[in-house]
């Protein structure tokens, strides 16, 4: 099984709030790999919506992104994609 690990930073401005968390939870349920996000030593798999808010990534918060499974690159590459275009928000 292989592991893809990728740090990034949260830049929107509502940091990781509970549409951006559930735009995360939508995105990672398309791979096989199993993904999860990391800041400030807690961790969250990203198919849990009460995980990931319990982070409490604000705008500014680094993540790392860790995928282990077949599609691992692909999946924690979709990850940071979305979190460096502003969780897909205007502003």
């Amino acid at each position: 099984m292989s592991e893809f690990k990728a740090k990034t930073k949260i830049i929107n401005k509502k940091g990781l709030h509970a549409r951006a968390a559930a735009e995360v939870v939508n995105l990672t349920a398309k791979f096989q790999s199993s993904i999860s996000i990391e800041v400030n030593d807690k961790i969250a798999a990203t198919n849990s919506l009460i995980q990931l808010l319990m982070l409490a990534a604000a705008k500014g918060s680094e993540v790392t992104v860790v995928a282990k499974g077949e599609d691992s690159q692909h999946a924690a590459s979709a990850l940071i994609h979305f979190f460096e275009n502003k969780c897909l928000e205007e502003d």
